[in-house]
């Protein structure tokens, strides 16, 4: 097991125009992050995939547009225009996956578990 005692971070606000040089997962890949998230009781995120990228909503507001996410490796993604925003999907010993980790700058690190 571990243990995660402390951690130190510069955030990069924006990209500046670097490209992103993580190769982007493909639809197959991208399917198996697909559902739905709950980060606190109550509060569910739902991730849904088209047209190769993946997207981040709230289903309880759907009057808000999807959030989509830009690849930032085979398992992690920020939000679009949002660098600062790191999500790391987290899978069990057989692979499937069973939660995330967003990471805000400047906020508490929060895990999320995969409901659905």
């Amino acid at each position: 097991h571990w243990l995660f005692v402390q951690h130190s971070e510069t955030p990069i606000v924006a990209l500046g125009g670097y490209p992103v040089a993580a190769p982007v997962p493909d639809s197959a890949s991208l399917a198996a992050f697909v559902g739905d998230y709950e980060w606190w009781p109550g509060f569910v995120d739902r991730i849904t995939e088209r047209g190769g990228r993946l997207f981040g909503q709230d289903p309880d507001h759907t009057e808000e547009p999807p959030h989509p996410f830009v690849a930032a490796g085979g398992e992690a993604f920020y939000p679009d225009n949002d660098s600062s925003g790191l999500t790391v999907f987290a899978r069990d010993t057989s692979g499937r996956v069973t939660g995330y980790y967003p990471r805000v700058a400047g906020g508490p690190l929060i895990v999320a578990r995969k409901i659905r």
